[in-house]
């Protein structure tokens, strides 16, 4: 399942709008999923994955430890004031989050239209940027 969000990756800047001129670099990641009883995300997992996006202004491109590279198409949708970041949607249908002053990403999946929320959650976390 990890593995499935990893691919639909989108690039972190770092303080500002999707830089185009970066390669960002992840090494940790962590699932969880949206619990109805407790209503907040519980974490599932959490593990020590490298990753790599290379941004671009219709698509990114995305790879992992040693998988090959892919390429997503995305669209920019607005600035979240409440979040302090930029919201994303692949063309898939995930929703990403940049929160820029904590230096994640979130990525929001598996919409449920019957309960108005997505049910998972993936956070890339210990972001480092690079100029190409």
């Amino acid at each position: 399942i990890i593995n499935l969000f990893l691919i639909s990756l989108i690039s972190f800047t770092g303080f500002s709008q999707v830089n185009y001129d970066n390669i960002i670099t992840s090494k940790y990641v962590k699932s969880y999923v949206w619990d109805y009883n407790q209503e907040e995300y519980i974490e599932e997992t959490s593990d020590w994955i490298t990753s790599y996006i290379s941004p671009f202004e219709d698509y990114y491109l995305f790879s992992y430890e040693e998988e090959e590279e892919s390429k997503v198409w995305w669209e920019y949708d607005s600035f979240n004031k409440e979040l302090d970041g930029d919201v994303y949607y692949t063309e898939g249908g995930i929703k990403i989050i940049f929160l820029y002053e904590a230096q994640q990403v979130w990525f929001f999946g598996d919409f449920s239209e019957k309960n108005n929320r997505y049910e998972t959650l993936f956070v890339l976390d210990k972001i480092e940027v690079e100029e190409k």
